[in-house]
């Protein structure tokens, strides 16, 4: 798992996601992780609403690589900026 997927959820979010992939509903999850169902459902919206937030900025930053060859670069290549900027000045001359 890398160390982003470890940043957004919590240790018990991914306790709880596991839990309910393996067991056949909610309840008997949280019944599982000696929680009260109640509490996996308020787990799920808290993860439903982290899911939606970082949607929505992954698609904000595709939009703005969609508009720009430069952008789309910067974005998705790992190059040290030197070498985009060394790259312009060569367009420039």
């Amino acid at each position: 798992m890398s160390s982003s997927q470890k940043d957004f959820l919590t240790e018990k979010e991914r306790r709880l996601l596991n839990a309910i992939a393996e067991w056949d509903s909610v309840k008997s999850a949280a019944s599982q992780l000696r929680i009260s169902e109640r509490t996996a459902y308020n787990m799920l919206y808290r993860i439903r609403n982290k899911y939606r937030k970082a949607r929505g900025f992954i698609n904000t930053i595709l939009a703005f690589r969609r508009k720009s060859v430069r952008l789309d670069q910067v974005l998705t290549k790992r190059v040290p900026m030197e070498a985009l900027e060394e790259e312009e000045a060569e367009e420039v001359e």
